[in-house]
């Protein structure tokens, strides 16, 4: 049996520290994957990036076959990963923002399932969730405040009277007491 004081300080492995089976090195453990099966992997990321690596050369085509079928069969779970990759929202944030809008598309106020996550662009801070029509909707719109009330005001002053019930701040009425476009003054 080897003497504790005749090891060298390389030979141990430190708690927050690995050793690779392929290369052989000791390393921190940021330099493994975690695992979902709740552990680091055994072989450090250069390895399992050149052993992955290597079975892609081995089998051809194999690996988009099986995420296609996988992205297939999991259609949740990949909503869920694209949620968490673009916005950083993890599944029971998501579910507390669809049961805070009652399961409602935070515009329309039609159910919908699922809910597409609305954010600014900008700041990539999250606004809310709409349906899939809302959404598109106010991407056309280039999320232009502006624009989509000069669309409302079009559409009210092109000869529909459902107006008529509507309340509308006094800033948007003309003199008529009929919404006024913003352009119509010509200082849009």
């Amino acid at each position: 049996m080897v003497d504790v004081a005749e090891r060298t300080p390389d030979a141990r492995v430190l708690p927050m520290h690995r050793r690779c089976p392929r290369c052989g090195e000791t390393k921190p453990t940021s330099g493994f994957y975690w695992l979902k099966l709740g552990r680091h992997d055994r072989y450090c990321k250069e390895c399992r990036r050149a052993l992955t690596k290597e079975w892609r050369e081995r089998n051809p085509g194999r690996h988009d076959g099986l995420k296609r079928e996988w992205s297939r069969d999991n259609p949740a779970k990949v909503a869920f990963y694209n949620r968490k990759s673009r916005y950083g929202i993890i599944r029971e944030q998501y579910d507390a923002l669809v049961k805070a809008q009652g399961g409602r598309c935070a515009i329309c106020r039609k159910p919908a399932e699922p809910l597409d996550i609305d954010h600014q662009h900008s700041t990539k801070l999250i606004r809310g969730l709409l349906c899939g029509r809302c959404n598109r909707g106010l991407g056309h719109f280039q999320d232009d405040p502006a624009l989509l009330l000069a669309a409302a005001m079009y559409l009210l002053s092109a000869g529909s009277t459902w107006w008529a019930g509507a309340w509308w701040p006094a800033w948007a009425l003309g003199p008529d007491g009929r919404p006024n476009p913003p352009h119509a003054s010509g200082d849009g």
